[in-house]
């Protein structure tokens, strides 16, 4: 399905990639932040291999990847460790995030028992918590409401306005016009 995909983002903008399920946008999607390897072919993500570049890619998978159990706070603090956020870092980038997508007064709340819309914000934050370079979201408004969707698609704008280059998989051509 990806036999001669060819594709570049630069900072700043916001990319879709569109297709029908099964076409192979999620595997594209997990092969450009480094989650899978490519079977052929070569992908270079800003200048690098994938793999090794890792750290400035901030991913969210279609089955978004929250602990659960944990609060949102700590969803927060456990992505920022993996990443190697400093802890001098870590307090202002947390709360300018939770302000940013309105889950201050959600931070205790275990991510289990937040709404779907919520939930998509706080994987958006996890995938932001290292200040990435790239951020790649794989249909990021699945299950959202009218409103939820259009909030989501504003914030992606906004990443790219800030000179993040945004890449986002969708199944619907309405939604990738955007």
């Amino acid at each position: 399905a990806l036999d001669g995909v060819s594709l570049t983002v630069r900072p700043g903008e916001l990319h879709g990639v569109i297709g029908p399920d099964g076409a192979g946008k999620s595997t594209l999607l997990a092969i450009a932040a480094g989650v899978l390897l490519e079977d052929s072919g070569s992908v270079k993500i800003l200048g690098a291999d994938a793999l090794s570049v890792r750290d400035q890619v901030g991913y969210v998978p279609q089955n978004l990847a929250l602990f659960e159990d944990l609060t949102v706070e700590e969803n927060i603090d456990y992505q920022a460790g993996l990443n190697l956020v400093a802890l001098q870092d870590l307090k202002s980038r947390k709360e300018h995030l939770l302000r940013e997508f309105t889950l201050s007064s959600f931070r205790q709340r275990p991510a289990g028992k937040l709404s779907g819309g919520m939930k998509r914000k706080l994987a958006l934050c996890l995938a932001l918590i290292n200040k990435p370079k790239l951020v790649i979201l794989d249909e990021p408004t699945t299950g959202l409401d009218p409103r939820a969707s259009r909030e989501m698609w504003w914030h992606l704008r906004s990443i790219a306005r800030e000179g993040v280059a945004v890449l986002v998989a969708t199944p619907n051509l309405e939604e990738a016009s955007l």
